[in-house]
């Protein structure tokens, strides 16, 4: 049996990532079926999608998911599989070799992979390039946490050490000493998986990027406008830039550092009126604003998989700047949250009646709505569906 030009993508997390990868490609007539890795994600019905199999738990049962995804890449002799969400990159690192014997992994080998997944080897990475970063701690309990009090600097913030153990939310704020230690007291499992981070204000400002062998062979610049919760996470609405040379040269450096190949995202946060940059942090896979590059003509996607056959990808030169993108589910979702204050828990005070007042004049003709599309309107109505439900930005995001 000969192999397939259909590619298998792993881990539906989140259908504002999942569905835009598989239209890209569907677009130029390749099959896609998607696999569920884990409780929580469900099946997404779209025009894109062929199939959709439920394999077992990566996080409860890595032998058994192991097991089934190499009976199912040799089954349907996919030309490709393509890790869509960190859990999936973790996933499948145990047994890279194995689909590299039978496929093409859409990503890089496991050991590059970390350097990613592994805030603390990014941040060592990116300070050797030169690249500015946070002030960042690793404590590792509250005897350590104790030690550094005079040494810590003020807001803070915390996220996961490493996609390796996910800590169940994007960021968590900290004002004051007091707020950080009572946190870590009533969670012992806290300081040990986060980074601490010194707070930085300012844009989100993201790279989208396919490299090829040290080489960037598109660079797509945007903005994050919105953000959700509103306090600071995932991007919600998003402008294109045209690449800014001096932080693109960042970007870059970072990337080749890291030693990456294919598609990737580095994100920064960007003071416009001072020009301070900071690197957040690097996204190894398809991210959340994916439909911004689509929207300006880059088929990110499907370059990446050319790549990975050997072709070499057309891509134009050039894209136009001003194209705004909305993610319209996540908007819900951050205005509930502005509304209850569960989304407003940062170093922002936002006003409810602006906010509303942005969120309908946003409703432009001119802006595109992701993941929405006219002729496959089932994932945009799944998604703003569950968003109008209740409080479910964790989830959707």
């Amino acid at each position: 049996m000969t192999q397939s030009d259909a590619v298998l993508a792993v881990g539906i997390e989140s259908v504002r990532i999942a569905v835009p990868a598989a239209r890209s490609l569907h677009r130029r007539g390749i099959a896609v079926d998607f696999a569920t890795i884990g409780a929580a994600e469900k099946r997404v019905r779209s025009r894109a999608v062929r199939a959709t199999y439920g394999l077992p738990n990566c996080a409860t049962s890595q032998p058994e998911f192991a097991s089934a995804l190499l009976k199912l890449v040799e089954k349907h002799r996919y030309s490709a599989v393509l890790p869509l969400s960190d859990r999936a990159l973790v996933a499948v690192g145990p047994i890279d070799a194995a689909l590299r014997e039978r496929t093409t992994l859409m990503c890089p080998p496991p050991h590059i992979v970390d350097r990613v997944l592994d805030k603390s080897q990014t941040v060592a990475l990116a300070r050797g390039c030169g690249v500015r970063v946070p002030e960042s701690y690793v404590v590792r309990d509250l005897a350590e946490l104790d030690a550094m009090r005079s040494s810590l600097k003020f807001p803070l913030i915390a996220k996961g050490k490493s996609r390796h153990h996910l800590v169940g939310f994007k960021v968590a704020y900290f004002r004051t000493f007091d707020d950080l230690r009572g946190r870590s007291a009533a969670d012992p499992a806290f300081l040990p998986n986060v980074l601490l981070q010194e707070y930085v204000g300012g844009d989100g400002l993201l790279f989208a990027v396919l490299m090829d062998r040290g080489s960037a062979l598109s660079v797509f610049q945007h903005r994050r406008l919105t953000e959700l919760p509103a306090s600071g996470g995932v991007g919600v609405s998003y402008i294109s830039e045209p690449p800014d040379p001096a932080i693109t040269a960042q970007a870059l450096a970072i990337l080749r550092a890291v030693e990456w190949n294919g598609m990737c995202c580095v994100e920064f946060r960007h003071d416009r009126v001072t020009g301070d940059l900071w690197l957040l942090e690097v996204n190894g896979r398809n991210w959340g604003a994916l439909t911004s590059a689509l929207a300006c003509g880059l088929d990110l996607p499907f370059y990446h998989w050319q790549l990975t056959r050997g072709i070499e990808p057309a891509i134009p030169a050039t894209y136009p700047s001003g194209v705004r993108v909305r993610w319209l589910a996540g908007d819900v979702a951050r205005l509930r949250g502005i509304f209850n204050g569960s989304g407003t828990k940062g170093l922002t005070k936002f006003s409810k009646w602006r906010e509303t007042l942005r969120f309908v004049a946003d409703f432009d003709a001119r802006i595109h709505i992701a993941p929405w599309s006219a002729s496959d309107p089932l994932p945009a109505i799944y998604e703003l569906w569950y968003a109008v439900r209740g409080p479910r930005w964790r989830t959707l995001a």
